[in-house]
């Protein structure tokens, strides 16, 4: 479509020579504030001026892209989704928590402070569900963690304790799931359900909380949607395997968004290489997951992630045929 995006954050917002980032609906000027507080015409269009608060930006993409016509395409990751250390109250979100904390924008000033503001619900027309391999999410959370951490240079060690390897996936896993304190807060928290609770003791899932913070999110996500009934499209990260996947991908999406397809073969932006990381665990790993992820999500979300499993349950026939088979 050639049409720029919005995000909910200014850190990867468009930043224009004077250094401020450019809203979508820019607050009108203090003369017409004054003169009414009545909504215009414009108020009701993309980019149109408003006196209410609350605006994503425009994404650093503004500058060299045109304006969308229908429906601002913005980033958003919503909530429930803190990094270890975080506990269950930090990542337990109820629904309505949830669908504000999707509108919820967050900005910070010269100084570093930060401080947000809320899209008003009524601004909110359409959902695009961004899916991906839960093992492979997980693993690229790890990554966040590192560069975060790595940022941060609050561990000296780090790089001896975590490395960027399947060994070092694996010992922030079991950094997450020894913590003896964040354990007892699961246990005791009456708003994770009690099979949770036992698949939890008994132990096998790597970085089991944040397999919970995975679901629970994508549980959210539907819940928002049927509960305010919007329109909802899931999109697959693995969808862009291929440049043919790419293209389908990217031309439902601008039908969702009700924009028109330009030159999409020239304009098509180069997506990055799909990483797969289900090797980071074994199979018994990624069973206890299944069994986990099938207890927690909703029917709807299940249906969503089952593709995810099927490898699995492939993996287990064949071997059952071949010992029949030696038999």
């Amino acid at each position: 479509t050639n049409t720029t995006v919005a995000t909910n954050y200014a850190v990867n917002a468009y930043t224009d020579k004077d250094g401020n980032h450019v809203p979508v609906y820019p607050p009108p000027a203090a003369e017409a504030a004054i003169a009414t507080t009545t909504k215009t015409a414009a108020s009701k269009e993309v980019g149109g001026e408003r006196d209410i608060p609350g605006s994503p930006f425009w994404y650093s993409t503004y500058e060299y892209s045109t304006k969308p016509t229908h429906n601002v395409l913005t980033l958003s990751h919503c909530a429930g989704h803190c990094m270890h250390p975080c506990t269950p109250d930090n990542y337990i979100q109820t629904d309505a928590s949830f669908e504000e904390a999707c509108r919820t924008i967050i900005n910070h000033d010269a100084d570093g402070n930060y401080f947000t503001s809320v899209t008003p619900k009524a601004d909110i027309s359409k959902v695009i569900h961004l899916i991906r391999d839960p093992f492979s999410n997980i693993v690229s959370r790890f990554h966040a963690y590192l560069h975060e951490e790595g940022a941060k240079a609050k561990h000296e060690l780090l790089s001896n304790l975590h490395p960027n390897s399947p060994e070092g996936f694996k010992a922030w896993c079991r950094e997450i799931d020894n913590d003896a304190n964040l354990k007892e807060l699961e246990l005791k928290s009456s708003f994770i359900p009690l099979e949770i609770k036992e698949l939890i003791e008994q132990g096998g899932i790597p970085c089991h909380s944040e397999f919970y913070k995975y679901v629970s999110w994508h549980n959210h996500v539907e819940e928002m949607a049927w509960n305010e009934d919007y329109p909802i499209l899931e999109v697959y990260y693995e969808d862009y395997k291929t440049k043919t996947q790419e293209l389908q991908s990217a031309i439902k999406m601008a039908e969702f968004l009700e924009e028109p397809i330009v030159d999409i073969n020239n304009l098509l932006p180069t997506f990055l290489v799909v990483r797969i990381y289900r090797d980071y665990y074994t199979e018994e790993e990624r069973m206890r997951v299944e069994k986990f992820t099938k207890a927690l999500a909703l029917r709807k979300t299940w249906g969503l992630l089952e593709r995810y499993f099927q490898e699995e349950e492939k993996e287990q026939e064949n071997e059952e045929e071949g010992v029949d088979g030696e038999a």
